[in-house]
This record gives structure tokens, sequence and C-alpha cells, in this order.
């Protein structure tokens, strides 16, 4: 009886790195222990050496007419070598031992040209720039080696020569880096230090598109009008300065475009011969599409309007500074997922799949003054209102999903009305209580007391897929910050505030931490505690049982959904400067002590470990994986000048 109630022993276990603390022991779910991960990579290495400047030539024709010509450039030179020593202390562990190393060089240039006129009229002035650039992101070439157990793991002789031949490979690789060209022109015009008038033009190619839509032309205006220049504004002493604007402008994007995207490529590897002769003693090569190319992509293109006011009032004390925008953007790139009958080796292309608009205010307020002759204060105030939505999809394109992990199905969904990355799935009512429930509700496969009860959304009385429904958005609605600086003779003290409001995570952890089967010896969250029992029904956490099914953990559902709005005391400083008076007469110019804290504080109430999830904006924003715990950290420092 003893026996059979023993939990199992953990054995400590010494390799050449020492003994670790881990999860070996049966029960004791796998997670890494970071400790162990730092020591085993310490002799890893990233050796890399850059050079960059760049040379000028201008020549002034006439009074106000410059010609300048530019060429920088950047130089890269790089090594690096990876140990991957076996693990022992996980449930999941690796016993092999891994080395890679291998090197490179790039080279990148941007190639400017400009003629520029500056001239004064009387109460005209004129600025009038053209030009032309071309650039390279960096071409070179690179080669790396890796493969497993070489005959010692002593650093000294961990060679790719002296690695096991059976799975030892190498690579080499030529880049040409990406290829801009560009012709641009801009006009400034201000009449009488009043009226400001701005017009820019751009026509700029990248290799990355096709010959088709290589090339995109970006125009864009603004105006603006210092009003506190006028002589109705005379009589308003406590306007320092103010100013209205406006404008109206293009801007292409193709960042997030593969050079390859444009072609259709085709590779090999021994995974994809083929036994011809029939003999089992070798293969010949086989070649696959590796990648379905796109030659009619093009720029992105996003159309951006802006009113805003700038204002200085009370001899500057106080600024206010406001924005109200709309950014729409058409011909989005996304690589789609393809259909299953094209296969599943080949990479996807980018296509300009959509449309999409983004709009907003944004407010700053500045107050600065003193609260007493030794003691003054600035509060810097920011905040900013966003509204997202997917305005429309190319035709036979109702929707694409995206995102989700461990979940039967995706868990985002794109769709026009929609914002971005929304979440997507079952909308879960509560828990069924009893077989009387189950049998009274709509027909739900695995429905049982304690598990998920969902909402039939269309009202046919059956849980189908078609009831999954929106979610929430990961987008906030809401961002904002404070700065408070605050100075006392030598003193100074400042406190960063952030907060997000709005928003929605899908925390796709609970998907280990609160059903026994997604992960069968995995630790488990204190929620489970709180799980329903036919004694403890007034509780949202499901029946902790050994059944995973539709309606327990198989599914996206709103049980992942929670609130993502937080905010956190992001920094707090304090500093001292020492007296001018008392460096003088040891040769210093300026001694500063300081000493701050960050992520001291945050308040929310998601309950995963950190609200600011991050992700792909387009795939798997705001969906939390289990992100390592946000550190807090604390800094002293000396700032000596001579």
């Amino acid at each position: 009886i003893l026996q059979a109630f023993r939990m199992p022993p953990i054995i400590p276990v010494y390799d050449e790195f020492g003994g670790y603390a881990g999860t070996a022991a049966p029960g004791f779910n796998n997670p890494r222990n970071p400790v162990a991960n730092r020591d085993r990579i310490k002799n890893n290495g990233n050796f890399s050496g850059l050079a960059f400047g760049n040379v000028y030539l201008e020549y002034d024709v006439i009074p106000g007419l410059m010609l300048r010509s530019n060429i920088g450039g950047q130089y890269s030179n790089n090594f690096f070598n990876n140990y991957g020593p076996g693990q022992y202390e996980n449930s999941e562990n690796n016993t092999t031992y891994t080395f890679g190393e291998g090197g490179g060089y790039s080279l990148a240039y941007t190639f400017t040209n400009t003629a520029q006129y500056k001239k004064k009229f009387g109460v005209h002035d004129v600025d009038v720039l053209a030009g032309v650039e071309a650039l390279n992101t960096g071409r070179g070439r690179s080669v790396d080696g890796n493969g497993t157990n070489p005959f010692s793991q002593d650093v000294s002789y961990v060679t790719l020569s002296n690695l096991a031949t059976t799975g030892r490979n190498v690579n080499s690789n030529l880049f040409s880096g990406v290829n801009f060209y560009s012709l641009f022109g801009r006009l400034n015009y201000i009449f009488n230090d009043k009226y400001i008038l701005t017009g820019v033009v751009r026509r700029d190619g990248s290799s990355r598109f096709g010959a088709n839509n290589r090339y995109g032309v970006f125009p864009a205006v603004s105006a603006a009008w210092r009003v506190s220049s006028e002589n109705f504004m005379k009589n308003l002493p406590w306007v320092s300065d103010l100013k209205v604007r406006g404008g109206y402008g293009l801007m292409g994007n193709s960042n997030n475009v593969d050079p390859n995207n444009q072609y259709s490529l085709f590779a090999s590897n021994p995974g994809n011969g083929y036994d011809i002769n029939g003999g089992n003693t070798s293969i010949s090569p086989g070649f696959f599409r590796s990648r379905i190319g796109n030659a009619d992509a093009k720029w992105e293109t996003s159309t951006t309007t802006n009113i805003g006011i700038d204002g200085s009032f009370l001899n500057n004390r106080l600024e206010v500074i406001f924005d109200l925008w709309r950014k729409d953007t058409r011909d989005l790139l996304y690589t789609v997922p393809l259909a299953g009958v094209i296969g599943v080796r080949a990479s996807a292309p980018a296509v300009n799949i959509a449309s999409m608009r983004n709009q907003g205010i944004d407010i700053q307020v500045i107050t600065r003054g003193k609260i007493a002759s030794d003691v003054s204060y600035e509060l810097n105030v920011t905040g900013g209102f966003l509204s997202n939505k997917i305005v429309s999809l190319a035709p036979g394109s109702p929707y694409f999903d995206a995102g989700g992990t461990r979940l039967n199905g995706n868990v985002v969904r794109n769709e026009p009305g929609q914002s971005i990355s929304s979440f997507f799935g079952y909308k879960v009512l509560g828990l069924f209580n009893s077989k009387e429930e189950v049998a009274a509700a709509p027909t739900q496969g695995g429905a049982g007391p304690g598990r998920f009860r969902y909402a039939d959304t269309n009202g046919d009385g059956e849980i189908t897929p078609a009831d999954r429904t929106f979610l929430g958005s990961p987008v906030p609605k809401f961002n904002g910050g404070l700065t408070l600086t605050l100075r006392y003779k030598a003193f100074d003290f400042s406190t960063y505030v952030y907060t997000s409001l709005g928003n929605k995570i899908f925390n796709n952890s609970k998907w280990f931490t609160d059903f026994y089967p997604s992960f069968t010896g995995a630790a488990v969250s204190s929620r489970v505690k709180n799980s329903w029992t036919p004694t403890n029904q007034n509780t949202t956490i499901p029946i902790f049982e050994g059944v995973s099914n539709f309606s327990t953990n198989t599914v996206p559902s709103s049980y992942y959904v929670e609130d993502g709005s937080y905010m956190r005391l992001q920094n707090v400083s304090v500093g001292y400067n020492l007296p001018t008076s008392l460096l003088n007469g040891i040769g210093l110019e300026r001694v500063r002590i300081s000493a701050s804290a960050n992520n001291l504080l945050t308040v929310t109430k998601y309950t995963g470990l950190d609200p600011a999830v991050g992700g792909n904006a387009d795939s798997n924003f705001g969906v939390d994986v289990g992100n390592y715990p946000l550190t807090r950290s604390y800094n002293v420092g000396l700032n000596i000048g001579f």
C-alpha cells in the first residue's frame, strides 16, 4: 500500500554542466530549466564586423541652387557557432548533441543625387528639391553547416569535421539583396510666415515586385496656417503660438513581400527522392515546387488624411497637440493559405487581397511650471483613440482564417466589417449542470454535466461550425501614457505610466493548464480548484476530467478570451547632480548619480503572465501561447563628464 502511493523519486543527474532541477520525474510537466538553457549556450558565439560611411559632393551653381551627390555603404562580415548539448532534466528530453557554424558577408549601398533651390522674395519663401536615388539592401554570400554527435563534447575539439557523418550537411547561399529606384520632388512655400504649403511626389520601384507592377507613384500635400501671426490675435496675449494644419498623402509599402514572391521555384532533397531501379540501394533526386509565384503583386498603398492643431499658451507653460486622422490602406498584401489540392510543401505567395481603415484621435497635453521657488514640474499626457476595420477582401474571398495552436480550427478570422485578427469561435453560455439540461439544449457533440454549453447563434437547434461567432478584437480602443517630472535644486524625479484599454486576448495557455487531457501530467492552474462538481455548480471553470472532445477543450471558444486592458508603471527614476562648485576643484565638469526601476506594477484583470502579448498583426495578434514573464529591473548609474 505504501509503495502504491509513493511519489516517484527525483534522481539527481549530473553532466559536464553540473546537476539541474527539472521535471523529468513523471507528473511534473515538461517546462525547461532557464538556468540550464543559459548554461548550455554559454559557448555559442556570434562575431560580426561592420563598417559604414558615406561621402558627398556639393556644388553651388548659382546663389540658392545647390547640387549634391551622396554615396553611402555598409559592409558586414560575420561568423557564428552554436552548441546544443543534450538534456536530461525535462520530461521531453533531447539526448543528441548538435553543433553548427557558418559565416558570410554582405555589402549594401545608397546613391542619391539632388538639386535644391532656396530663395526668399520679400514675403515669399520658396524651397524646391528634386532628386533620384538608388539603393540595395545588401548582396553577398554565406555558408553554414550542422550535424550531430561529435567524438568529444569538449568545445576545444568540436568542429564540423569531427561530427558524425550521418546527418551532417553543409549549405551555401548567394543573395542579391533588394533593389530600389526612386524619383522624387518636393516644394515648400511659405507666405509671410503665416501660410505654409508643402507638396511631395515620389515614384518608387522595388525588385520585390514583378515587371508588371514594379513602380508606384505616391503624392502628398499638406498646408498650415499660423493663426497666432494674424492681427486679430494680438489682443490674446495668453496665446503664445497657434497653428492649424492638414494633410493628404499616399504612401507605398513593400516590406512584407518576400523578394522571391514573383517567382515559382523548385527544390530537391533526399526526402523527395525515388528508388527508380527498385534495388533499394540508391535514390534519384526528386524535385518539388517550393514556392508558387505571383508576378502580379503590387505596392500596398495607404492614403492618410489628417487635420490638426498645435497650440502653445500662457507663455509656453501649456502646450496642446490635437490630431484627427484617417488611414485607408488598399491592395493589402497577405500570404493566403493554399488549397489542399495544391500540396502542402509549396510556400504560398503574397497577394493583394484586402483594404482596411484605421482612424482615430491623438491628443498630447504638456504643462510645466513651478510649485515653489526651487520646485519645478512638467506633466506630459498622451492619448490615442483607434478604430480599426477591414473594409473589403478580394472577390471570392469572403474571409480568411489564421492563428491558433493546439486547437481544432483557427482562432482568428479576418472578415470585412471586423477588426483585423478578430477572434472567432463558439460562445460559451455557461456549463451544463445536469443531464436534463443537456437533453433540453440544442444538440451538441460531447455535451455533459460540467462541460461547456455553446450558443446556438443561428437557432437551428444544433451546435455546428455555423454557430461560431466573433469573440472580440485584439486591437486596443485607447492607449496612452503619463510622464511626470519633478525637479528640486540638484535632484530630479520622473515616472512613466502606460495604459492600453479595450482589447481582448486569446489566452491559449489555458489549454495547457485548465484541462487534464490536453497535456497529461502537466502542471495545472489554481483555477481548477474551483472546477465544476455536482456540489459546486456556481462556477465558470469546467469539470476537471480525463475527457477531450468538442464540449471540453478541442475547439476555440470564448472561454479563452479575456479582457486585455492594463495599466503599467513602466519606469521610476531619481537622480542627483553634484554641485559645480564642488566639481571645479577636482577638474570635473559633470557628475550625476541616478537610480531607476522598470516594470514595477501592472494593474490588469488578465490571468496570463503578461497582457502585452503582441504578435503578427494579421495572423496571431493578441494570441497568448505562454510568453516568458515580464521582468522587473533595477539600475544604478554614475555619469562623469571631464
